[in-house]
């Protein structure tokens, strides 16, 4: 049985940088961020600068924002393997078994320990700097490697 790193040779398949990786994630927050807040624009328009209002405003939406979040992230990754940012950068997630994209289940899985890191400021993404398949918490327990796209 062949290991991680004789697939990734064999296949001629290159890890993506942390820095591309970072990008895109800043590109899918952005892109959920904006159409969420379209979604609600005449809610949030409402609230007319009154932060007591727009907080009140958050606090009660926040689940649809995290289910958004994770619909995207799931539906993009099984359907072509990267969200829009991972898209517009030329990189990839696979599923470390069969170097394809990954199962619903692993994109799952994936997702949600995603936004779990978020919510532990970061620190699981820590891994990412000191894995050898530079895999971030996420990655690790859903199975998953980032790739650049050739």
């Amino acid at each position: 049985m062949m290991n991680l790193e004789e697939k990734l040779y064999r296949e001629n398949l290159q890890l993506a940088s942390v820095g591309s990786r970072f990008c895109a994630f800043l590109i899918d927050k952005f892109l959920i961020s904006f159409v969420f807040f379209i979604i609600y624009w005449n809610d949030f328009s409402q609230t007319n600068g009154d932060y007591a209002m727009m907080i009140g405003l958050i606090s009660n939406v926040i689940w649809q924002f995290i289910c958004l979040s994770i619909a995207y992230e799931v539906i993009f990754l099984v359907l072509y393997g990267a969200t829009l940012g991972k898209i517009f950068l030329k990189i990839r997630v696979l599923g470390v078994m069969l170097l394809d994209s990954p199962s619903v289940l692993h994109a799952l899985i994936r997702t949600v320990m995603k936004i779990l890191s978020e919510n532990l400021f970061y620190f699981p993404y820590l891994f990412s700097l000191f894995s050898p398949f530079k895999q971030a918490l996420h990655d690790y327990m859903a199975k998953t490697i980032v790739i650049r796209n050739a």
